[in-house]
């Protein structure tokens, strides 16, 4: 009968007295990841023939009211003010009217034009939202209307939305124009639109209609602005897509294998990605965030148990790039895009969340790839990493059930 010889069992005693710790560390950090599910702020600005404004942004209402990212902020201090009391609410509700009208900078022709904000969320609100979803209401999903006046002058508007709002996907309705939605990053500026020159009434003389390159210039660049859009969704803000790829990628990093996996991962989130943003099929992010969460887990301690790519390896990343496919379209499904934009920005989303995944690939074999034949790549490489990813998923799993 063959015992462990000391040296081996030196060498493992070694090897897990690092990885326990480092398990340890980032199961404790895990759940600042992900404090509750980010909202992506959606914003509606329309102008019409006599230069009125009209800007709606559904946006997550407590964060703003606590002067915060929704993606950023902890679950602490958004239930504290949930249960603080209706009149904490209303106060700090109240106080988001002069800061938005503050922050958010709608300029024409370089000129900045005030806004007036005209509803804001209320107590009774907020109370329904939080009934609506009495197990875990955040994030808190609301409304805010606001108006300005353009000049009879105007030729070009450019809006840029309070930092707090986060990336906002702001869809721009204006005479002469087909609607275009567009996604900007944090703090920054629109492109300038065009504006047909607004005509007192009674005027004699007519506007020029639009040339076509400057609708096709606006689909182009929002086209791009949602392929970028789709990057950072995977790179760097999806830390949980990223793990499930490095999960597939551990196991056997050689290419044949993995792209074997990927592509059936791809395939299955395209086509629910396209399928729930299109609302033909969908599932509460109750069940799909856990689930999501689930995913990574069982690669990760799959990993540890299977040591080659087998034909229910290659199913089980068809299946979970279902569920993956699910979660990522819930921004779609909020955003209200208008009619003929929403195949387009899904395509250009979609096209850049792959990018995302080849990219999280890439520098999975840049590296580790050069460990790949080494004799010790499992013991040192894989089955820590895949720890790793399995401790923090399952942590995420347990918190995105509440």
């Amino acid at each position: 009968m063959s015992r462990t010889s000391p040296c081996r069992e030196t060498r493992w005693r070694a090897l897990w007295s690092r990885i326990v710790p480092i398990v340890a560390c980032l199961t404790l950090v895990a759940p600042t990841a992900f404090a509750h599910p980010p909202l992506a702020t959606v914003a509606t600005l329309r102008i019409d023939t006599d230069g009125h404004v009209d800007l709606t942004v559904h946006y997550d209402a407590l964060a703003f009211a606590l002067n915060d990212v929704s993606a950023n902020i902890p679950d602490e201090p958004m239930f504290e003010l949930l249960h603080a009391g209706d009149d904490a609410i209303a106060q700090s509700l109240a106080a988001c009217g002069p800061r938005f009208e503050q922050l958010c900078i709608l300029e024409a022709d370089s000129n900045r034009i005030p806004l007036s904000v005209a509803t804001l969320p209320t107590v009774a609100d907020v109370r329904a939202e939080e009934a609506r979803r009495p197990t875990y209401p955040l994030p808190i999903k609301s409304t805010l209307e606001s108006h300005a006046q353009l000049t009879a002058s105007t030729s070009s508007i450019t809006i840029r939305f309070p930092e707090i709002l986060g990336i906002v996907v702001v869809t721009i309705d204006r005479p002469g124009f087909e609607p275009v939605a567009i996604p900007l990053g944090v703090n920054e500026r629109s492109p300038a639109f065009k504006i047909i020159p607004i005509y007192e009434s009674g005027s004699t003389t007519q506007p020029e209609p639009p040339a076509a390159g400057d609708s096709n210039s606006s689909r182009w660049q929002a086209f791009l602005r949602f392929v970028s859009l789709g990057f950072r969704h995977i790179v760097p803000e999806g830390q949980d897509h990223m793990l499930f790829v490095l999960g597939l990628f551990l196991l056997t990093p050689k290419a044949r294998p993995v792209l074997l996996q990927i592509s059936a991962f791809t395939l299955a989130h395209t086509v629910t990605l396209a399928l729930t943003s299109l609302r033909i099929i969908g599932l509460p992010a109750s069940i799909v965030e856990p689930a999501i969460a689930a995913s990574i887990a069982f690669a990760g301690i799959e990993n540890l148990v299977i040591t080659r790519v087998t034909p229910w390896r290659t199913l089980a990343a068809f299946i979970f790039g279902l569920v993956h496919g699910m979660g990522v379209a819930t921004s779609f499904n909020e955003a209200g895009f208008p009619e003929g934009t929403l195949v387009s920005s899904l395509v250009a989303f979609t096209l850049g969340v792959e990018g995302g995944h080849l990219a999280v690939l890439l520098a999975a074999f840049v590296l580790l790839g050069w460990t790949r034949n080494r004799a010790w790549y499992r013991p040192r490489i894989a089955i820590p990493l895949s720890l790793v990813i399995s401790a923090i998923a399952i942590v995420w799993f347990v918190q995105r059930l509440r």
